[in-house]
């Protein structure tokens, strides 16, 4: 209806003007009064560029609502695994705005999925031209330039990533693993064998949690947010981060809002979404696919302290290690006030909020 409206009154605006340059002089229209012609021509002028701003606005309006309905087309379908039409829905949203960077971006994963690292790369690269602070795409593009063996430039953008979205654990996690593969100097472990009896505990928060027999921790340089890191010889990894909420999650609805955004920031494809207890704590529990791995992520909120622990493996993997990650997983208590701490916090920075990428 508005948009008609525009329209009519465009196209009486226009007649006006038409009447008073062509039908006055021909005697048909005189005024008493020579500047009121001139007034008459300036309101349907006037009139004119209001309807043509107003109509310009709406179909501009809807062509965005378009470029986002291709988008969020081309999310369904890569959720259910057809990459095709999802890459033909994004192209679409690209093709109508192309300074739409979440499809470039989003693009950018699907060509990833189908091992078209060279296109991957041009799109994510176009979604960092349009956006420069486009952390989760950063942490793409890494991604991408890792598997096209161009660690160096990876390693670039994943600090990126981090310095962009410091909370972005998988930005963390990807700048470990490049740097490892690149320099194992720039990391040192614990490699001596944890039996299933040793925890890791920490003072500040006040609690503690099992290595899974058989791994180690890792103590890292890099200037990560996480307190403690678990890994193993086949690619498995458990980390857990903690601290204030800053008013942002402050109930367990928070966190379960926030992990949706945050898959949804990553492009994964969520699996699973419940509520668990963890020492006796309601609990969120995502499992996820993201980023060539397949994740376990559990939120929790107490007396103002966010507890995050993120579980990952490669998805052929998963359903072998998710009893690890479950007993790793309610193996977290919080310490009473008699117990002392079996090992102690080398890092006690401050940490703030783990969950949001910025997205995806």
């Amino acid at each position: 209806m508005g948009r008609t409206f525009d329209i009519i009154s465009l196209v009486c605006a226009i007649l006006l003007i038409i009447s008073m340059l062509v039908v006055e002089p021909s005697g048909y229209i005189r005024f008493k009064y020579g500047w009121t012609k001139y007034f008459f021509i300036f309101m349907g002028i006037l009139a004119a560029i209001i309807s043509w701003m107003s109509l310009r606005g709406k179909f501009r309006s809807e062509n965005l609502r378009s470029e986002k309905k291709f988008y969020d087309q081309g999310l369904v379908f890569n959720r259910k695994g057809d990459l095709d039409a999802a890459i033909s829905n994004y192209k679409m949203a690209v093709s109508m705005d192309s300074d739409f960077a979440p499809a470039h971006n989003a693009l950018g994963h699907a060509f990833f999925s189908k091992g078209k690292l060279n296109k991957s790369i041009k799109e994510f690269k176009e979604a960092i031209r349009i956006d420069p602070k486009f952390g989760s795409a950063h942490c793409s593009l890494g991604a991408a330039l890792a598997g096209a063996g161009k660690m160096d430039e990876a390693i670039l953008e994943f600090r990126k990533a981090v310095e962009l979205e410091p909370n972005n654990v998988n930005a963390h996690e990807a700048l470990e693993r490049a740097i490892k593969e690149v320099n194992q100097n720039d990391l040192e472990f614990e490699y001596e064998e944890k039996s299933a009896d040793e925890v890791y505990s920490n003072e500040k928060y006040g609690f503690s949690i099992k290595c899974p027999k058989g791994w180690r921790r890792i103590n890292t340089k890099l200037p990560s947010e996480m307190l403690v890191h678990f890994t193993n010889l086949r690619g498995g990894n458990i980390n857990l981060v903690a601290g204030p909420t800053y008013g942002t999650q402050e109930t367990i609805e928070d966190l379960e809002d926030l992990v949706i955004r945050n898959v949804h920031g990553l492009n994964g494809k969520m699996e699973s979404l419940k509520r668990i207890k963890v020492d006796n704590i309601e609990a969120i529990e995502a499992i996820y696919s993201a980023l060539g791995l397949k994740t376990k992520k559990v939120g929790f909120v107490k007396d103002g302290i966010e507890y995050i622990i993120t579980c990952g493996i490669e998805p052929n993997l998963f359903d072998e290690y998710e009893q690890i990650f479950d007993e790793c997983i309610q193996s977290f208590k919080f310490k009473k006030q008699d117990q002392e701490p079996r090992l102690s916090e080398k890092n006690d920075k401050e940490v703030k909020l783990r969950w949001d990428p910025a997205y995806g």
